[in-house]
Formats: structure tokens, sequence, C-alpha cells
């Protein structure tokens, strides 16, 4: 793989392992607190529960703690991941000049009219090429090549209309 792809694929690394950290803590705050309330609560009540010892209440909490600790922090990547393939896809998409219905315009790209084939290689270069674009002319960190298009459009339209 080239340099560019292992860096990009080593940042989605670090950032899928944020976010699954910030979700275990959450989850593991949560799942205690619940299965914590729970055994107070169980063993005011039930005379079973009572009659445990306090290694075995602990016990029952940690199952609360570990499965929020799972179950939040897959929650937080399976979410990132679903937006990363979304993203992903719309770039896609927009580099093969498929159109692409957003806002009730329909945008098309110069990847197509330059007669390249639209493989993977194609289209990081292309956006990058875009990304570099947006910004140099906004002074900006990079936007989404379907809002450069889209703006795209829109000032077209408008000069159109003007004309």
């Amino acid at each position: 793989m080239s340099e560019k792809r292992v860096q990009h694929h080593a940042e989605d690394e670090a950032q899928a392992y944020r976010l699954q950290v910030i979700g275990a803590r959450e989850g593991a705050i949560k799942g205690t607190l619940v299965a914590g309330t729970l055994m107070i609560l169980a063993n005011w009540r039930y005379p079973l529960v009572r009659r445990q010892t306090l290694a075995g209440k602990c016990f029952l909490v940690m199952w609360g703690t570990i499965f929020g600790l799972v179950t939040h922090a897959d929650k937080y990547l399976l979410k990132w991941e679903e937006e990363h393939r979304i993203a992903s896809e719309r770039w896609r998409n927009v580099a093969r000049a498929e159109p692409v219905l957003t806002c009730a315009f329909v945008l098309k790209t110069e990847l197509a009219a330059t007669g390249s084939v639209p493989s993977e290689t194609t289209m990081r270069k292309w956006k990058e090429k875009k990304d570099a674009e947006a910004r140099a002319m906004d002074d900006v960190p990079a936007a989404s090549p379907v809002l450069d298009e889209l703006k795209r459009v829109q000032e077209a339209k408008e000069s159109s209309t003007t004309q």
C-alpha cells in the first residue's frame, strides 16, 4: 500500500479507537450505576440477595459494568463506521459521475469527462485534488466534494438566471 493510504488508515484506526474508549467509559459508568442501583434495591427488598456475600454482589454489579462497557463501545464504533461508509460512498459516487441527488440538484463531475477509469486510486487522487482546491478557495479545512459541486452548480444556476 502507498504511504498516504497507510497514513489514512492509521488516522481512521486512531479515531475509531478514541471513539471506542469514550463509549466504553460512558457505558461502564452507566452500567455500574444501573447494576449498583438494582443491587441496592434487591438487597433492600429480597432476603435471598441479602444473604449473599459482598464479593457475590460485587460480581453481579461487575457484570452490569462490563455489559455497559462492551455495548456502548460497540455502539460508538458502529455509528462511526456507518457515517464513514456513507461519506466514502458519497465522494465515490461523485467521482464516478453517477448522478447524486442532493438538495434537488443533480451533481456531475469532470472525472468522467476526462475519460479516466474511476478506480480507487484515481478517485482518491481526484478527492485530494478537490480538497486542495476547496482549501485554497476557502482557506478552511477540507470540505466535502459533494458540497463543493453543489456550490458550483448553484453559482452556475445563479449566473445563468442573471444573464
